[in-house]
Formats: structure tokens, C-alpha cells, sequence
């Protein structure tokens, strides 16, 4: 797990302790899945429904495209 990083204003043992309380319970989840992209794949998700990651990756030829959506009013 990476170390946290917080405001020296905002640390806290009990914000530390709810922080790494919830990545472990996150990354042990019975819920959780993991999936390999095939070429020419790609997955979309909605920031405030779903809570995602990704791992690390060494590919050069990787391209991410990060879009951003409005819903229509």
C-alpha cells in the first residue's frame, strides 16, 4: 500500500486510521474484481456509482484519455 498524504493541517490518528481502515477493507472485499483489457477494449464508469483503481503498467504505448461528462439538465 502506498503511504498517505495529508495536510500536516488535516492529519489526524483518527483521519489516518479511517483512511487505512477503509483501503483495507476495499482491497480485501469479496466484491472486488479484477480485469485485463484486450486490445481495443475500454471500460467506462461513473465516478460517483462506482469505486475503481488500476495497477500499475510499464507499456510505452499505453494511452490514456481521461473524459469528462455532463449530464444533460
Amino acid at each position: 500500500a502506498l503511504p498517505i498524504s495529508l495536510r500536516e493541517d488535516l492529519r489526524s490518528n483518527e483521519r489516518v486510521w479511517a483512511i487505512e481502515y477503509f483501503r483495507e477493507k476495499a482491497e480485501t472485499s469479496e466484491t472486488r474484481i479484477s480485469y485485463k483489457l484486450q486490445p481495443d477494449e475500454a471500460i467506462i464508469l461513473d465516478n460517483h456509482e462506482m469505486l475503481h483503481a488500476r495497477t500499475d503498467f510499464k507499456d510505452p504505448e499505453r494511452h490514456l484519455i481521461r473524459v469528462r461528462m455532463k449530464a444533460a439538465a
